[in-house]
């Protein structure tokens, strides 16, 4: 039976994080409590939070330079899913933390990305990870962005840290 550290972040999560739970996150010096942290935080009622619906790391490879490599790619979109200060949650965990000067600056590269960017950024990425390249999935990872498009809109209003988290298993 899956925990529930697992069920949530399975598919991969992006989530703000205010001041408050930032410090949380920060204090969490061990990787099990910082797992613990991060599903409260998630689970917590009024979480800004987009699911990634196992499509993080395409959604990293549309942003970067079409791998699953963190440096990948050029700033600010590079740093979106997998670019930020990595964060120990033991080996079946992948946590990313971008601090709120970097979320404004992925904000605004997000909001500048034009249709026609995006499509030919998907065909690459799509080519990279041996993809589907249909319409269905163009759709979805399409909608995907503009999820987390407003979430780091929100982010950067807000002047919050945004952190990735994605739990593998192995």
């Amino acid at each position: 039976m899956a925990s529930a550290v697992e069920e949530t972040f399975t598919n991969g999560i992006l989530l703000l994080l205010g001041r408050d739970n930032a410090k949380r996150t920060f204090k969490a010096r061990d990787a099990t409590l910082l797992q613990q942290e991060l599903n409260e935080i998630a689970a917590a009622e009024g979480a800004v939070a987009v699911d990634c619906q196992g499509k993080w790391g395409m959604l990293h490879r549309l942003l970067g330079d079409g791998s699953l490599d963190p440096q990948g790619g050029e700033l600010p979109l590079n740093h979106c899913v997998l670019g930020g200060r990595p964060m120990d949650a033991g080996e079946s965990m992948t946590v990313r933390l971008v601090r709120p000067d970097t979320v404004t600056h992925i904000a605004t590269a997000l909001a500048e990305l034009g249709a026609a960017e995006v499509q030919s950024r998907f065909e690459a990425a799509a080519a990279a990870a041996d993809e589907p390249n249909d319409e269905a999935a163009q759709q979805q990872l399409s909608a995907l962005l503009g999820q987390v498009t407003e979430l780091y809109d929100t982010a950067a209003r807000e002047r919050a840290a945004v952190v990735f988290c994605v739990h593998q298993k192995a």
